[in-house]
C-alpha cells in the first residue's frame, strides 16, 4: 500500500500554525522536542520523534513533517533507517508495523503488526544486505524485499524467553544479541526459521545494549558504559566505563574517525585510540542541552536532543537548533482553545489514582506553542506540581489564562502569557484540601466567564465550586449537601450565566446564582439524574455536557446521551419536576435509542449548532442541529482519526478546527461550520486562488449565522447556493450538474435567509 505527498512543506522559519487549512482536513500534531533517532540520506536529514518523522533538506533548509495524518500509516515510531539502494528511508513502529519512504511516497509493511505472533512487536533494529532490508522485534527478524514490498523470510533464533536487543550482519554471519546472549549464524542460510542453525554464547556479565560496525570490526555496546571488539569468537574490552557520571543516559555512536558518547548533558567526541579532542556541552542558547542521539556528516554533528529537537553542530560557535513549531510534548490529556489560542494540558485527571505527571501545559498564543513546567517557570520552582488537566482563557484579558491540577499547586495564573505570575493553594485561597487525605488540593476543571470571573471546581471539599472574581476577590458557591466532598469533573456555562457542573454518579447540578455572584442566598441549584421526576437520565454516570445555541443541555453519559431543553427554566420554574429527551429512531423495524447505550467522553456544539459526540470507544459522531439525524460516523478504519478512544474533543469556533484528544495523541478536523459573525467585515475565501488538483473545494468564512449564499460568475450566472453552518459554508467548485467549473472569477454572495435576494457581495475567488 502507498499514498503519495503532494505538497507538505513547511517552513523551519516561516511556519504559521494558525494559516487557513483545507476543508475536511484532519492534522496530527506531533511532539518535536524529542528526537529517538536519526538518520542521512542524499542531503536529507530524518528525525524520528515519538509519534512521527521529519525529514530536513540540508540545502534549500525546509522540512516536511510526515504523520499519521500526512501520509504514515501509524502512530509511536521506534526505529528509522536509510539506505541507497532503494534511496528509502524506513520506518518502524512500537506495533511492529513498518513504513519506507521513498521521495514523496509511502509504502507500507504490515506484516508483523497483522501477525498472531504474541511478543513486543516494536522494531529495534533496521540493516540492509545484499538488496534485502533486514528488520528486527524482540523475537524475530524479517527478510524483505523492498522492490516487491513484501517479506521474504522470517528468522527465529533460540531466544528461549529473551528479547532481541540488536542486530547486525557481519561478514557472511547475522548477528544477535540479548541481554547476555550473543546468537549467530551463517545469513545465507535458508532455513533460518530452524533454532538449530543458530550458535549460542553466552557474555557472562554482560549487560548488552547495542552492536556497532566501525572500520571493518564488530563492537559490542553494554549498559555500563563498556564498549567489546568482538573477533573469532572473544571479546576485548576498548573502553570501559571512562565516561560514566551518568550511565543510564550513555550512548556510543560510531563515527567516521572515531567515537560519539552521549551523555546527559554532554558530548564527547573521541579519537579511534579513544582520546578525547572535542566536547560538546551547549548549543546555540541553549546551555543545558540534553543529547540522546549522534550523527556525522560532511565535517558537522546531528545531535537529537531530547527537549529542543535537532541540532547542526560545527563547533561552539557554530551551530543552530533546528525545532519544528509543534507540541513540546507528546503527553496529552485536555485542551481548551479562545479566538486563536490554544491550550494542551500533559496531566491526568482522575477520581482516584495520581499519575504524578509533570509534563506542564502548552499554550500557543496564536504564533508559536510554549512549554509551562515545574522546571521553567519561577513560581512553580521546586514545587509540588504535577497532573495539570485543564486550562482556561479570559476573554476579558486576551493573553490571561488559568490552569488547574491535582496537587499541591491547584491553581496557576498567567496574566500576560509569558510566566506564571499568581499561584493559589488552600492557604491563600478558599480553595480546600482534599478529604482524601493526601495533603492535595484538587481543581479538576475551570472556566472564566464573559466577565473575567474565573469558576473553578474544587472537588472532595465542603463546597465544591468556587469562585475568584475579576475583582480578586474569593466567594464559595453551594452546590446542595448531596454534593458535599464528592467527586466533580466538568463545569460548563450557558447563554444566561448559569452554570452546569458534572458530579459522576450523583448527577448534574444546575446553578442560577441569581442578580450578583458574592450574594449566594438567591442562588438556586436543581440535580439532574436518573430519578423520573429529575431526569429520568439513562444513568447517574455522567462524563460530558454541552450546552447548544438554543440553550438546551446535551448530556453524555456511561449509556447514551440525553437531553434536557431549555435547560435554564428549571432554574426558575416552580414546579422541580423534568425530564430529559432521548433521540429515538426506527431501525429495521425496531425502534432505537440514537447512540443505544455507547459510553460518551465529551459533547461539543459547532458553529451551525450540530452535535459533534466523542466516545471512550465506538469513535465520533457528527448529529444534526436537533439530535435526529446521524450525518457521518468517524473511526479509525474509516477516516484519519488515529483511535477510537476520544477523551476530550474542543472547537477553535474562530476557523472550525475541532480538536480531539485520543489516548495515542491530539489530531484536529477542519469542520464546515464556524461561529457566526454580527456582520460580512470579515469574511474570507480560500484557497484562493483555487486549483482544483490542489484542493477540493472552496471555503468562505465570516458570515453571519445560517446566511443564505449564492456563487455566480462574471456574467451574473448563478453557479451555486447553499446555506452556511453558522459562519462558514463549503463549495465544491462544481456546477448544477456536478462538472467541474470553468476557470475564471467567481463572486459570492450573502445574505440572512434571503437566497433569492440581491444579498451583499462578501468575497470572490480565481479559479484557474
Amino acid at each position: 500500500m502507498k499514498r503519495s505527498l503532494l505538497f507538505f512543506l513547511i517552513s523551519l522559519i516561516f511556519f504559521d500554525c494558525w494559516s487557513q487549512s483545507e476543508m475536511h482536513r484532519w492534522k496530527y500534531y506531533v511532539n518535536s522536542s524529542k528526537i529517538i533517532d536519526i538518520a542521512f540520506l542524499n542531503n536529507q536529514v530524518y528525525s524520528a520523534l515519538e509519534n512521527g518523522v521529519y525529514q530536513y533538506d540540508i540545502n534549500q533548509n525546509e522540512a516536511t513533517l510526515w504523520s499519521v495524518t500526512d501520509f504514515l500509516s501509524d502512530v509511536y515510531v521506534s526505529e528509522i533507517f536509510t539506505e541507497t539502494y532503494t534511496n528509502s528511508c524506513w520506518v518502524g513502529y512500537k506495533n511492529g508495523n513498518i513504513d519506507f519512504i521513498n521521495g514523496s511516497t509511502v509504502s507500507n509493511i504490515p506484516f508483523l503488526k497483522m501477525s498472531d505472533k504474541l511478543g513486543d512487536k516494536a522494531i529495534v533494529a533496521f540493516q540492509y544486505n545484499d538488496k534485502f532490508i533486514y528488520a528486527a522485534c524482540s523475537f524475530g527478524i524479517l527478510k524483505m524485499d523492498p522492490l516487491k514490498k513484501e517479506v521474504k523470510d522470517t528468522y527465529y533464533p533460540p531466544m528461549k524467553g529473551n528479547n532481541i536487543k540488536d542486530f547486525k550482519i557481519y561478514g557472511d554471519s547475522i548477528y544477535v544479541i540479548s541481554d547476555s546472549i550473543l546468537y549467530s549464524a551463517n545469513v545465507n542460510n535458508t532455513s533460518l526459521s530452524d533454532e538449530k542453525y543458530w550458535k549460542v554464547k553466552i557474555l557472562s556479565n554482560k549487560s548488552l545494549k547495542k552492536m556497532h560496525i566501525q572500520k571493518g570490526s564488530l563492537f559490542i555496546e553494554t549498559t555500563s558504559n563498556k564498549l567489546y571488539k568482538y573477533s573469532n569468537g572473544n571479546c576485548t574490552t576498548v573502553l570501559d566505563g571512562y565516561f560514566s557520571n551518568a550511565p543510564i543516559f550513555n550512548n556510543i555512536f560510531p563515527l567516521s574517525d572515531g567515537w560519539g558518547i552521549v551523555e546527559y548533558h554532554e558530548i564527547h567526541i573521541l579519537e579511534d585510540n579513544f582520546e578525547e579532542k572535542k566536547h560538546i556541552n551547549r548549543y546555540d542558547g541553549v546551555y543545558f542541552p540534553c543529547p540522546n542521539v549522534l550523527l556525522e556528516n560532511s565535517g558537522k554533528y546531528w545531535i537529537g536532543d531530547r527537549e529542543c529537537g535537532l541540532v547542526e553542530w560545527g563547533d561552539n560557535f557554530n551551530n543552530r537548533v533546528l525545532k519544528l513549531n509543534f507540541l513540546p510534548k507528546s503527553s496529552v490529556f485536555s485542551v481548551s482553545t479562545f479566538e486563536d489560542k490554544i491550550g494542551v494540558t500533559g496531566g491526568v485527571i482522575s477520581k482516584t489514582g495520581f499519575d504524578y505527571k509533570s509534563d506542564g501545559v502548552y499554550v500557543n498564543l496564536g504564533q508559536s506553542w510554549n512549554l509551562f513546567d515545574r522546571y521553567n517557570q519561577s513560581k512553580w520552582l521546586n514545587k509540588s506540581l504535577f497532573d495539570i488537566g485543564s486550562i482556561s482563557f479570559n476573554p476579558k484579558n486576551k493573553n490571561e489564562f488559568a490552569v488547574g491540577s491535582n496537587s499541591f499547586v491547584p491553581l496557576s495564573i498567567s496574566y500576560f502569557g509569558k510566566q506564571i505570575d499568581t499561584v493559589f493553594t488552600d492557604s491563600n485561597s478558599n480553595l480546600e484540601k482534599s478529604i482524601l487525605g493526601n495533603g492535595f488540593t484538587f481543581v479538576s476543571d475551570l472556566i472564566y466567564d464573559k466577565d473575567g470571573n474565573l469558576w473553578v471546581l474544587n472537588p472532595y471539599s465542603s463546597n465544591p465550586l468556587k469562585l475568584y472574581s475579576a475583582q480578586k476577590k474569593w466567594v464559595e458557591m453551594s452546590t446542595s449537601s448531596s454534593t458535599s466532598n464528592s467527586w466533580a469533573t466538568k463545569i460548563k456555562l450557558d447563554f444566561k450565566g448559569n452554570k452546569w457542573l458534572v458530579f459522576p454518579g450523583i448527577g448534574v447540578v444546575g446553578l442560577n446564582t441569581g442578580s450578583t455572584t458574592d450574594n449566594t442566598s438567591d442562588d438556586i441549584t436543581r440535580i439532574i439524574n436518573d430519578s423520573e421526576v429529575t431526569g429520568a437520565l439513562p444513568t447517574k454516570d455522567i462524563n460530558a455536557i454541552a450546552v447548544d445555541l438554543e440553550n438546551n443541555l446535551w448530556i453524555g453519559t456511561e449509556q447514551g446521551f440525553a437531553i434536557l431543553y431549555n435547560a435554564p427554566s428549571i432554574l426558575t420554574n416552580e414546579s422541580k419536576s423534568f425530564v430529559c429527551q432521548r433521540v429515538k429512531l426506527k431501525y429495521e423495524g425496531n425502534v432505537e435509542y440514537l447512540l443505544g447505550k455507547t459510553s460518551i467522553s465529551d459533547i461539543e456544539i459547532d458553529g451551525g449548532n450540530r452535535k459533534w459526540i466523542a466516545t471512550t470507544n465506538a469513535g465520533l459522531f457528527l448529529l444534526s442541529a436537533d439530535g435526529n439525524q446521524l450525518i457521518q460516523s468517524f473511526t479509525k478504519d474509516n477516516s484519519p482519526l488515529i483511535s477510537n478512544n476520544i477523551t476530550d474533543i474542543q472547537f477553535n469556533h474562530q476557523t472550525g478546527e475541532l480538536f480531539i484528544i485520543t489516548d495515542l495523541g491530539l489530531v484536529s478536523y477542519r469542520v464546515d461550520a464556524s461561529e457566526g459573525k454580527s456582520d460580512y467585515e470579515k469574511t474570507i475565501v480560500f484557497p484562493n486562488p483555487y486549483k482544483p488538483e490542489h484542493s477540493k473545494g472552496i471555503t468562505i468564512q465570516g458570515l453571519q449565522y445560517d446566511s443564505d449564499v449564492k456563487v455566480t460568475d462574471a456574467a451574473g450566472n448563478v453557479v451555486y447556493k447553499t446555506t452556511s453552518n453558522g459562519g462558514t459554508a463549503f463549495w465544491n467548485a462544481l456546477d448544477w450538474d456536478g462538472n467541474r467549473i470553468a476557470p475564471g472569477v467567481y463572486f459570492f454572495w450573502a445574505a440572512p435567509n434571503a437566497i433569492d435576494g440581491q444579498g451583499k457581495k462578501v468575497g470572490k475567488v480565481v479559479v484557474f
